[in-house]
């Protein structure tokens, strides 16, 4: 069992996948090619190699870039499917590409989530981070393939530059190099690893996750509606088909004080002064007769 375990850790798929574009949540690749790497030999034999038919048209860029056209990839499967085939053949070895973890593991975990396959967890190595082993990571130094390629003086092939079965090719001789120089054991131990999905063996576009692993928000066929999605949104204050009333929103102002038609009177401004209370007293006593004999 023991012997079996560390069998399996010395197995690895060296791959590389090519596509319509950079975007994973958007773009699909388009082939993929693929050889096992075992116990520190590369086995030309148990290869992989599929096109893959994507749901728009192969860009004119793309088609001079790779070499691959419409042409390539009308009669193919779709991504899915091809994943779901590779799946199987991979198995649980740990998978290697060229940037992996930043393109290719994206690319793979997108196709899964796209179309709802059953997934498991897989370890991934990008060689990048053996080439930073090895080369350093003073800025300046590339890690390109075309960079490694030269760098390790790899020996030149038929096989088309950006075709995925030519990038397989100098980076399995790549990854056997660099394990060589940097003394590392068949497990490639101390080399770091990320995490991606495939298709679980058994998978097919039709099988979903609602009916195999338990849903995970990020795998959910549909989102699930969040509170700000309802369909008719919950009535708010602020939209309601009729203002409520506030003071300052009154249809017609309400009488303010300082706005009446007519002021309203003040001591000061009365048409006529107030008699004032010195007043009164002389005019009493004009009005009785014994005050008036007195006075005149």
């Amino acid at each position: 069992m023991q012997s079996a375990h560390l069998s399996q850790n010395q197995s690895f798929v060296i791959y590389d996948l090519e596509t319509t574009g950079l975007r994973s949540g958007e773009d699909e690749f388009i082939q993929i090619a693929a050889i096992r790497y075992h116990q520190g030999q590369l086995l030309a034999e148990d290869s992989f190699f599929s096109f893959a038919r994507p749901r728009k048209p192969i860009s004119s860029f793309i088609e001079s870039y790779t070499g691959i056209s419409n042409h390539h990839v009308r009669k193919a499967p779709y991504p899915e499917e091809v994943l779901c085939q590779f799946s199987r053949w991979a198995g649980r070895s740990t998978l290697i590409a060229h940037n992996g973890q930043r393109f290719d593991s994206k690319f793979l975990e997108a196709t899964c989530l796209r179309h709802g396959l059953s997934s498991y967890e897989v370890d991934s190595i990008d060689s990048i981070q053996l080439s930073k082993m090895l080369f350093g990571k003073t800025r300046g130094i590339g890690h390109s393939l075309d960079q490694l390629k030269n760098r390790l003086h790899l020996k030149e092939t038929d096989l088309r530059r950006h075709d995925a079965r030519g990038d397989v090719d100098i980076l399995g001789r790549a990854v056997e190099a660099m394990r060589e120089r940097l003394g590392l054991d068949l497990c490639l131990s101390g080399v770091p690893r990320h995490r991606t999905v495939l298709p679980m063996a058994s998978g097919a576009p039709s099988h979903r996750l609602s009916n195999h692993a338990p849903p995970k928000p990020q795998h959910y066929p549909q989102a699930p509606p969040a509170p700000q999605h309802y369909d008719k949104a919950p009535p708010a204050p602020q939209h309601y088909g009729k203002a409520p009333p506030t003071p300052q929103h009154y249809p017609q102002a309400p009488p303010a004080p300082q706005h009446y038609g007519k002021a309203p009177p003040t001591p000061q401004h009365y048409p006529q002064a107030p008699p004032a209370p010195q007043h009164y007293g002389q005019m009493h006593l004009l009005n009785c007769p014994f005050c008036r004999a007195l006075i005149y």
